[in-house]
């Protein structure tokens, strides 16, 4: 072989790897991404489970917090985006055990 086919070869063989490392790397971004737009809707909603709470618990007293549809609805949100945030943290962990 002769030292251009070497030197062709190793060229190409770095630029599989820097493309590869570049889409592994782009991948880890748009989910911290995700994890960002997760956790800031995560955080409006117990917001507004907190604000919703205390007006009830002001105007009827907090024996009409478990009976309000508003709060069970809020409830459910929060441990869906809880559940979705664990699920990309997870890939985000497998992401980078699959790079060491």
């Amino acid at each position: 072989m002769t030292l251009r086919n070497k030197v062709k070869r190793s060229m190409l063989e770095g630029l599989r790897k820097a493309s590869a490392l570049t889409n592994e790397y782009t991948r880890i971004g748009r989910l911290k991404i995700d994890m960002l737009a997760i956790k800031k809707e995560l955080e409006e909603k117990l917001l507004e489970l907190g604000g919703r709470v205390y007006q009830l618990s002001r105007k009827e007293g907090p024996t009409a917090l478990p009976t309000d549809n508003r709060i069970s609805h809020l409830l459910d949100e929060i441990k869906n985006l809880d559940d979705e945030l664990t699920r990309v943290e997870q890939e985000l962990e497998d992401i980078k055990k699959m790079s060491e």
